[in-house]
Formats: structure tokens, C-alpha cells, sequence
């Protein structure tokens, strides 16, 4: 359990100040967490909250990847030998992440707000990037 002062509740609930309760009264504050292993060790997680990636390698890989195939689209890259030379990466770098700029929606999101399996890699999500969306959803939701 983690009680907070008057002061620090109010610092965390952006206002001013909060009345000071008296001995008999407490303020309960409910959140929904669940509890996910990283690296080994026990994490609560907030859930209904957007949090931290808990893999940041997997969810800079996409990035990238998005970023990369942005640059592409728009031209500011003709191609990939003027993308890699623009962010200073190898070419077969390049070829092996920006698939990952394909993956479905639903799966960035589970990502990005760390909802993802522990057990995914990388080379999930490429295998994944080579299918269609509804696919890719299937075989996200199987590995979890």
C-alpha cells in the first residue's frame, strides 16, 4: 500500500491543495494493474494508461522503420542506398528493419504501450510484416 500526504496528492492531481483528512478518514485511490515479468523481476503494470515500451529495442526497431519508410514515401530519400547514407546505416540494416513499417496498427499500439508477449523477438515481428494484417493479429494474439 502507498499513501501519499495532502501536499503530494495534490501535486499528483495537478491542484492546489487537498483538505487534510482527519484520522478516521483516508483517501483510497483504486488503479488497475497487472503484474508482468521483465528482465526476469516482478513489474506492475497500470493498465487502461499508456506506459512506457517494456522491449524499447522492439519498439525502436519499428519506429525506425516507420521513420525510415516516411522519409521514403515523401522523397526525402530517392531510395535506399540515399536513406542509409541520410541515417548513416548499412543497406542491409535498412532491408531487414523497414518491413517492420508494415505491421498492423493494433500490434504498434500493443508495443508501444508495452502489452506485447515477453517471449517476442524481433524476428517475430519480420515474420509477421510479411503478412497480411488479419494474419499478423492472429499470430500476435497466438504468441500471447
Amino acid at each position: 500500500m502507498c499513501e501519499l500526504s495532502p501536499e503530494a496528492l495534490g501535486l499528483q492531481l495537478n491542484q492546489q491543495s487537498v483538505v487534510k483528512p482527519t484520522e478516521e478518514e483516508r483517501y483510497v485511490i483504486t488503479v488497475s494493474v497487472r503484474l508482468k515479468r521483465i528482465n526476469g523481476g516482478p513489474v506492475l503494470i497500470l493498465t487502461n494508461t499508456h506506459t512506457a515500451p517494456t522491449n524499447k529495442r522492439l519498439a525502436t526497431s519499428v519506429a525506425k522503420a516507420y521513420v525510415w519508410n516516411q522519409m521514403l514515401l515523401t522523397g526525402k530519400a530517392a531510395n535506399l542506398h540515399a536513406l542509409s547514407k541520410a541515417v548513416r546505416c548499412d543497406d542491409s540494416y535498412l532491408r531487414q528493419t523497414l518491413p517492420l513499417a508494415w505491421l498492423a496498427p493494433t500490434i504498434v499500439e500493443a508495443l508501444l504501450e508495452g502489452d506485447e508477449p515477453e517471449s517476442l523477438q524481433l524476428a517475430d515481428l519480420l515474420a509477421m510484416a510479411k503478412l497480411d494484417w488479419p494474419q499478423q493479429i492472429k499470430v500476435f494474439h497466438h504468441l500471447c
